[in-house]
């Protein structure tokens, strides 16, 4: 059995056996899970596109200095 699956599997039965939970979540979780959600969002963007830039700076300076040699 792969990890997956025994993963799948441990959560299937953790869902099945839960018990009651006297919980409770205020309107503020939903806007401190939402803040948490925009920001690994944008912070994913952030790197994205620094990691473009200094992609495409690179092969950029690499065929600048291809057409140099011509």
């Amino acid at each position: 059995m792969n990890f997956n699956r025994l993963l799948m599997l441990t959560a299937y039965c953790a869902l099945l056996l839960e018990r009651r939970a006297f919980a409770y979540l205020d309107p503020g979780t939903g806007t401190y899970m939402f803040q948490i959600i925009m920001a690994s969002f944008f912070g994913f963007v952030f790197v994205a596109g620094n990691f473009y830039a200094k992609i495409k700076g690179f092969l950029t300076g690499l065929i600048d200095r291809v057409k140099r040699k011509r």
